[in-house]
């Protein structure tokens, strides 16, 4: 991947919007909140299904949504990655990864 066609951290719309929270990071923070949602939308959807139609077509359009941005903020991920972009320690840890145990993954 040609690194001059690849956003600087920090200058995507899909990076953080406080300068001090690494965008590395931050995007590995995101696929792993959208995985996370995925399932739980998977798993409303299962449980209405046969009983509740409108909350099973509602949850299928919020698992949807939130593979569209899954897929958004793997891809920035992977071009940051490929591009030579690492986290920036110097920086904060978005709050999902803080909450995770910090710097010890």
């Amino acid at each position: 991947m040609d690194a001059r066609k690849v956003a600087p951290p920090g200058e995507s719309p899909l990076d953080p919007h406080v300068n001090d929270i690494d965008p590395v990071a931050f995007a590995l923070e995101r696929v792993g909140t959208m995985l996370a949602w995925i399932e739980e939308h998977r798993a409303s959807f299962e449980a209405a299904r046969a009983s509740d139609p409108e909350t099973a077509e509602s949850e299928l359009a919020n698992l949807a949504d939130a593979t569209r941005q899954a897929r958004e903020y793997h891809a920035r991920l992977a071009e940051l990655i490929l591009a030579g972009y690492v986290v920036n320690r110097a920086k904060r840890l978005p709050k999902g990864l803080e909450e995770r145990g910090g710097w010890h993954w």
